[in-house]
């Protein structure tokens, strides 16, 4: 389950970074819950499910796991 805490931690990187959404939300990126002094508009993602399958006879394991990114703004026009 480590993988989906990796992830989790990707998504931020990606959104974090990316030029056209910092000029948009100035860094508010969440995990699970925005502040509640959090000025619009902001992100917020979440993991909303992960699953373990067995690969092989030789027990390699893979994680599915499925993340949620939310945006949330004013208006639907114009948030990040």
């Amino acid at each position: 389950m480590l993988n989906s805490i990796l992830i989790g931690k990707l998504i931020y990187s990606v959104l974090f970074n990316n030029e056209k959404i910092q000029g948009l939300c100035k860094g508010k990126i969440y995990p699970l819950v925005a502040n509640s002094d959090t000025t619009y508009p902001y992100i917020v993602y979440r993991k909303t499910d992960i699953s373990s399958s067995t690969l092989s006879k030789d027990c390699l394991q893979e994680d599915n796991v499925t993340f949620s990114v939310v945006v949330v703004d004013t208006n639907y026009h114009t948030g990040c």
